[in-house]
């Protein structure tokens, strides 16, 4: 598992304001970028000095993306990282808190009934979407950051097998969502250098489709009792569906600013 530099730095600062324990690095299955293989650039902060294969070129080194990528996929990606970076950290946050309130209750969770719970929020995603309203009082942008932190939950679930009891201190829980939070911004990396940012061309509604599209696969996933032939497993589903809802909070923000931008200009 690689070393995130700043990022690491970043969930330090939270960590002290919060007095939770610092994320860990580790290695965790399931942000594989190819079957088998666990994500891992090896990246530190002195790698930008030294080949400039740092997390904003997904770890490739410099000699392998070619004489004209240089400065364009720093311009191109490390806004996408910093608000990746943001929107991670605000879900934490949130998780943080009820995890205060409620303890891990949710190690008792088989990861069937997490994934049940998230279509539940993703489903009421596009509901609220298509109706324009909403009757409870909370928008969608809070139901983005439960899908990411209830994504977390899954793949946590899915590594270690549900409980009969609360068996998780807050220390154990916050471990493990960082081990997630890793690797799911690893592979984010990864995955924008070959996508050359095309997420942002997908409106927020079509970010619910996906996620709903990849329930449904982790579902028929599940009927066949984890078995699959050409496909990836519910683990790399997950993976997605937690990059999908990072995805969507920051198109949201974004959308939000440029709103409030145009109020101030009237």
């Amino acid at each position: 598992m690689k070393n995130l530099g700043n990022l690491k730095g970043d969930f330090k600062i939270v960590n002290d304001e919060l007095n939770s324990p610092e994320p860990q690095k580790a290695q965790v299955s399931g942000c594989a970028s190819e079957e088998g293989a666990v994500c891992d650039s090896t990246y530190s902060p002195a790698d930008d000095d030294q080949n400039g294969s740092g997390p904003q070129y997904g770890g490739i080194p410099e000699e392998e993306r070619g004489a004209d990528a240089g400065s364009s996929y720093t311009d191109y990606y490390k806004d996408t990282q910093e608000q990746f970076k943001t929107e991670l950290l605000d879900a934490r946050l949130v998780f943080y808190s009820k995890l205060n309130d409620y303890g891990a209750s949710w190690r008792i969770l088989r990861p069937a009934s997490v994934t049940d719970q998230l279509e539940i929020k993703a489903t009421r995603i596009r509901t609220v979407d298509e109706a324009g309203i909403t009757y409870v009082g909370e928008g969608i942008y809070p139901e983005f950051q439960a899908i990411v932190n209830y994504g977390i939950v899954a793949l946590i679930q899915l590594a270690l097998g549900p409980s009969q009891e609360i068996d998780f201190s807050t220390n154990d829980a916050m471990e493990w969502y960082d081990k997630i939070m890793y690797n799911t911004f690893e592979l984010m990396c990864r995955k924008n250098v070959d996508y050359h940012e095309a997420w942002r061309m997908m409106r927020v509604g079509s970010y619910t489709d996906f996620i709903l599209v990849k329930l449904a696969r982790i579902k028929q996933i599940e009927e066949n009792h984890g078995r699959t032939t050409v496909s990836e497993g519910i683990d790399a589903n997950y993976m997605d569906i937690i990059n999908y809802a990072v995805f969507a909070l920051i198109k949201l923000k974004e959308e939000q600013n440029r709103k409030n931008s145009e109020e101030q200009d009237r």
